[in-house]
């Protein structure tokens, strides 16, 4: 009803495609519309952006009622970086308790993905990604290790840190860096028999050379996942009813802005100057 808070879907699968109809998996659709690349705000509605104080949902765009126990900044904290570490959690099939785990990248799919690993009990998680204030967050949510990426700029010597930490590699390791050379190095980290999650580097930045030697002799499992389904999202909202009064991912939020200030909003994250950055219409800074 009016006055609900809700959490959309950005993106429209095609329902038709091979991916959508035979493999029920709406997030290899062929055909995807998503607000952002697929509508222009030239065009009828118009109301397709989302720096502004209202946007038109297209026929077909699924939403959610953000729970009444659940503060509007723990929903949006970590944006659609929770929901895709939820659906590739459900592709790897979880962690077990007592697993180590090595999350590269702390923006919000790294984090989202240090919340997934922690809620299932992996221990001990490493955190490698800056700048300090998100690994501060990370320590806040869990992170029992962190490295900090201008600390440690070779990955010859994170790998180490890593091995130093854990007494060895990891069992599983998330890549949630969106930067390709990250593969390499995660590679690395992979204990025998270990797992490998690959959702950051979603944008084609080219290819990089890994060792696919290491693969076979250690037995390795590479997973990608790309993208989300409504239910993810519904999944989402529904863990942080449940947890965020330990979680607290409202304090993600550490700069806000209003609309006249996006381009400003835009440069202090380019400059990793915030955890999360909200643009909220009608904000003027005190």
């Amino acid at each position: 009803k009016e006055g609900d808070r809700i959490f959309w879907v950005a993106g429209h699968p095609c329902l038709q495609c091979y991916s959508c109809v035979a493999l029920k998996d709406t997030t290899g659709c062929t055909n995807r519309r998503s607000y952002g690349w697929s509508y222009s705000c030239a065009d009828y509605p118009y109301l397709t952006g989302g720096y502004a104080e209202y946007v038109f949902l297209t026929a077909r765009s699924y939403f959610f009622k953000i729970p009444d126990s659940v503060p509007t900044d723990a929903a949006i904290a970590f944006g659609c970086g929770f929901p895709t570490a939820v659906k590739g959690f459900e592709v790897i099939q979880g962690v077990q308790p007592g697993q180590s785990v090595v999350i590269q990248g702390a923006g919000p799919v790294g984090l989202s993905s240090l919340v997934m690993a922690k809620l299932g009990g992996a221990s001990p998680i490493v955190v490698i990604g800056a700048p300090s204030s998100r690994l501060e967050m990370a320590r806040k949510l869990g992170a029992d290790e962190t490295i900090d990426l201008s600390s440690l700029p070779e990955p010859e010597a994170r790998v180490s840190k890593v091995r130093e930490l854990l007494g060895g590699e990891a069992e599983l390791v998330i890549e949630a860096t969106g930067f390709p050379e990250a593969v390499s190095e995660g590679i690395d980290m992979c204990k025998t028999a270990g797992r490998y999650l690959i959702m950051g580097v979603f944008s084609d930045l080219g290819p990089v050379p890994i060792n696919p030697s290491l693969i076979v002799r250690k037995n390795l499992r590479l997973y990608g996942s790309v993208f989300w389904e409504p239910k993810h999202l519904y999944q989402v909202l529904q863990l942080l009813a449940k947890y965020n009064d330990r979680l607290s991912l409202q304090d993600a939020v550490t700069h806000r802005y209003g609309l006249e200030q996006c381009t400003a909003a835009i440069e202090d994250v380019e400059a990793l100057k915030c955890v999360k950055a909200v643009i909220q219409p009608g904000y003027e800074a005190s």
